[in-house]
C-alpha cells in the first residue's frame, strides 16, 4: 500500500513538472537590478526594472521555453526551448550567440558566482541518473557525474559554489570536487521546487499539490532534520507551489508563492507568502488576481517580482507588501526598443 502511494506521488511530481515545463514561467532579476527576465511559453521578456521599459523580446517556435535566467552582467540569457537546446541569447543584439543540445528541458541551475552551469538527466537505461556541468562562458562541458537511478526535480548551488543539491525523492549533497555523495537522506515525499539558504545550511522545498495540506518543508543540512515552515494556519492557505526561494539579504527569510487554497471553490487566485524560518511568523501575505507561477527577490532583498500563470508581472515591497509596479502596465513598448529574435532554425 505503501509502494502505491508513493509511486502515485512520483507520477503526479512528474505530471506537474511537466505541466511546469510547457505552460508556466520563470522571472529574476540581473546582478544589479536594473533589468528583470520574464519567461512565458514562447517569449522571454526583458524589462528594464525601475521604469517598466520593455527591451528586447525573444521568441522560439520550439514548443516554448523551458527555463531561462541572466548571467552575470545581465547582457546574456541562458535560456533552454522545448528541443531540450541550451541557447545563450545576447540582450544588447537580440541574437543567438551559441546553441548546444542538451538531453532534457529540466532541472537546470546556475551557480552564484554564475560561471557553471549544472544539468541533470536521466540516461536511456534508466538505471543511472547523470549531472554535467558547463562553462557559461563557452558551453564547453567542464565535467559530468554518474549515480545510482533516482529522480532529480530540482538542483541548487551552495552559496560558496563547493556543493550541488540534487532533490527529488531525497536530498542529496554533492562534492562539486570530487563528486562524490557527501550526505544523502530521504523525504517524506517527492520535491519539485527546492531553494538553498544564503548561509547554505537549509533547504527548501515544494511537494506534489496532492500533499497541499503540509507542501512546505524545510530541511537542515546540519542534523537532516525538518524544521520550522511558516505557521501552520498560512501553510494551509497556499496549494499547488509554483516557486520557493530564499531571500539573499535575510537568510532567515523566505518566500513560497502559487494559489490560494481557500479559494478552490471559487476563482482561482495567487498567494505569495514571505515567512521567518527561524520563528515561523509572516511577514508578508501578498496576493494576485490568479495563481502565481514563480517570483524572485531583487538582488538587494527589498521588493519581490512574482508572475501570474497567465503571465502578468508584479513587483512588490516586501516591507509594506504594497504593489511597485505592473509589468507590462505604461510599459514603453517601441519597434526600436523591443525587438524579435525567431529561433527557426531550432
Amino acid at each position: 500500500m505503501r509502494l502505491t502511494f508513493f509511486i502515485f506521488c512520483l507520477l503526479s511530481l512528474i505530471i506537474t513538472a511537466d505541466i511546469k515545463a510547457n505552460q508556466l514561467s520563470d522571472v529574476s532579476f540581473s546582478a544589479d537590478g536594473g533589468k528583470i527576465l520574464s519567461r512565458y511559453r514562447n517569449k522571454i521578456n526583458v524589462w528594464e526594472t525601475r521604469t517598466g521599459k520593455l527591451l528586447r523580446t525573444f521568441e522560439t517556435e520550439t514548443d516554448g521555453f523551458k527555463y531561462a535566467a541572466f548571467l552575470p552582467g545581465g547582457k546574456t540569457i541562458f535560456s533552454v526551448n522545448g528541443k531540450a537546446e541550451m541557447l545563450w541569447l545576447d540582450v544588447e543584439t537580440g541574437e543567438s550567440k551559441n546553441k548546444i543540445s542538451g538531453k532534457t528541458v529540466y532541472p537546470y541551475a546556475i551557480s552564484a558566482d554564475g560561471e557553471t552551469i549544472a544539468h541533470a538527466s536521466t540516461l536511456k537505461n534508466n538505471d543511472e541518473e547523470i549531472i554535467e556541468f558547463y562553462d557559461t562562458a563557452n558551453g564547453k562541458l567542464k565535467k559530468s557525474f554518474q549515480y545510482p537511478s533516482n529522480f532529480f526535480a530540482c538542483l541548487a548551488f551552495s552559496p560558496n559554489g563547493e556543493k550541488l543539491l540534487a532533490v527529488g525523492d531525497n536530498v542529496s549533497v554533492i562534492s562539486l570536487k570530487t563528486g562524490k555523495i557527501e550526505k544523502s537522506f530521504d523525504l517524506r515525499l517527492p520535491i519539485l521546487n527546492c531553494a538553498v539558504s544564503a548561509r547554505g545550511d537549509s533547504v527548501l522545498g515544494s511537494t506534489p499539490v496532492i500533499t497541499s495540506d503540509d507542501n512546505l518543508q524545510i530541511f537542515s543540512l546540519q542534523n537532516n532534520q525538518k524544521y520550522s515552515g511558516p505557521k501552520k494556519e498560512a501553510n494551509g492557505q497556499i496549494g499547488d507551489i509554483g516557486a520557493v526561494g530564499y531571500s539573499p539579504a535575510d537568510p532567515d527569510l523566505a518566500f513560497a508563492a502559487g494559489k490560494n487554497q481557500q479559494t478552490d471553490n471559487k476563482s482561482d487566485r495567487g498567494l505569495l507568502i514571505l515567512w521567518n524560518t527561524k520563528s515561523g511568523n509572516v511577514k508578508q501575505t501578498l496576493k494576485t488576481v490568479s495563481p502565481m507561477a514563480s517570483a524572485a527577490f531583487s538582488t538587494d532583498g527589498k521588493s519581490i517580482l512574482v508572475q501570474e500563470v497567465s503571465g502578468f508581472l508584479t513587483l512588490f515591497n516586501i516591507e509594506t507588501g504594497a504593489v511597485i509596479r505592473k509589468y507590462p502596465d505604461k510599459a514603453e513598448i517601441s519597434s526600436d526598443s523591443a525587438s524579435k529574435c525567431l529561433h527557426k532554425r531550432n
